[in-house]
């Protein structure tokens, strides 16, 4: 089994097998500020409050331009006069996810569903925040209050699965990517996230087919090219190697990331490896060990020092 399977991997173009949550937080600010921007004003325009409507249109204007720091002031001053609104609530946390500031932005989220415990948006950002800081229990309560509330959400089924696999609950999080891709069939990262799900679990042709799938719908995506090709070369079972697949595969993965990717690169080693050019893998490996030396990861250093020997020994590698 590949060391740090999830911790390396990326399924949100980082780093391979790396499911991590902070582009969830980046997320949560975009979705703030395309989709959120103009609900206060909205909200507070019907209701006819010219001091809500100045400060919220203000406060709006300054998140969606960038500028957080003019956007949080406003939204203060707001919420000092008028502290009785989800959505200013909602709004602010946001904003304050944009500057880094998680544990005010819990605090205000968890205050805009006390006031509207129905407020999906809130729920689902504060369950990405949740889980960006760790607090994993807390984060699968708000995605599950999400899913409850709009059961046809994607991302909140998507995030719930990245989540249960960090909790290791492997088959509930097959489940989620599954609804997932039921929902949205093209969801390029469900796919890949599934992949090494079924990967992780030992079922390699599930996680052969679904990753065969998923580089159907996105050709040129290095991270599930390189899974696919880990799987071809490493699978024990036979009957599933294609080592001629898995050398393409892994050096179309190698040339996207400039080499400089040390995930890839030991994918590639393995799939020299399989296809009986040990000297090839050794050559690469220890490339993809230098390069994992220097971005100062010591369990992936270890477990491509550990192939390299067999190499070496002119022997492939089996993920068992």
């Amino acid at each position: 089994m590949r060391s740090d399977f999830w911790r390396n991997y990326s399924a949100v173009k980082k780093d391979k097998h790396y499911v991590n949550h902070v582009f969830f937080l980046i997320g949560c600010g975009i979705f703030a500020l395309s989709v959120v921007a103009g609900a206060a004003y909205r909200l507070v325009a019907g209701r006819g409050d010219p001091v809500l409507i100045h400060f919220s249109n203000l406060g709006n204007a300054f998140a969606a331009r960038g500028d957080t720091k003019a956007a949080i002031e406003n939204y203060r001053e707001l919420l000092k006069i008028r502290p009785v609104y989800p959505e200013i609530e909602f709004n602010m946390a946001n904003t304050l996810v944009a500057e880094g500031n998680s544990s005010e932005a819990i605090q205000h989220y968890q205050t805009a569903l006390r006031l509207n415990p129905g407020f999906v948006e809130a729920h689902y950002n504060l369950a990405n925040l949740l889980a960006g800081e760790n607090q994993l229990d807390g984060a699968d309560e708000h995605y599950r209050r999400a899913i409850s509330l709009r059961p046809p959400f994607v991302d909140a089924h998507y995030n719930r699965g990245v989540l249960l696999v960090k909790e290791g609950r492997f088959p509930e999080a097959v489940a989620e990517f599954e609804e997932a891709l039921r929902l949205k069939p093209d969801h390029i990262e469900a796919h890949l996230s599934q992949g090494l799900v079924f990967s992780q679990a030992r079922r390699y042709g599930e996680a052969i087919r679904v990753l065969r799938e998923g580089l159907r719908l996105s050709p040129n995506h290095a991270n599930m090219a390189d899974a696919l090709a880990w799987a071809l070369a490493t699978a024990p079972q036979s009957e599933l190697r294609n080592g001629g697949e898995a050398v393409r595969l892994a050096e179309q993965a190698c040339a996207a990331s400039g080499r400089k990717n040390p995930q890839h690169l030991d994918t590639l080693a393995a799939a020299y490896a399989e296809t009986g050019r040990f000297e090839e893998a050794a050559t690469t490996a220890e490339s993809a060990r230098s390069v994992a030396v220097t971005s100062g990861n010591p369990n992936l250093t270890n477990a491509i020092a550990a192939r390299l020997s067999l190499y070496r020994s002119r022997q492939p590698y089996r993920d068992r």
